[in-house]
Order: structure tokens, then sequence, then C-alpha cells
């Protein structure tokens, strides 16, 4: 995975965790949609996936 891309998906899973936001208003907060966020948290942390899911 590319660093960037980790970069993206810690820095949304902080947010989530921060904000309480959903995953698609997190989403919209990065720029990305929300089943690029659905796509890429699993690759980084499967954990944190089932907890936001």
């Amino acid at each position: 995975m590319k660093d960037y891309i980790r970069k993206r998906v810690l820095d949304i899973c902080q947010h989530i965790l921060e904000s309480k936001h959903t995953v698609r208003q997190s989403a919209i907060v990065f720029g990305v949609s929300k089943s690029t966020v659905h796509k890429d948290i699993p690759k980084v942390n499967d954990e944190f996936y089932y907890m936001i899911s």
C-alpha cells in the first residue's frame, strides 16, 4: 500500500474516533467516497474496520 493511502486511512480512523462521525461524513471531510474508506480501512487495520462497520 502506498504511504499516502496509509496516512489517509489512519487520519480518517482518528477522525472517526474523535468526532464520532459516520464513514460517510468522514469521507466528505477527506474528499473521498465512502466506498474508498470501506475498501482501504481493512487493508490497514481489520480490527478497526469491524469497530466502525
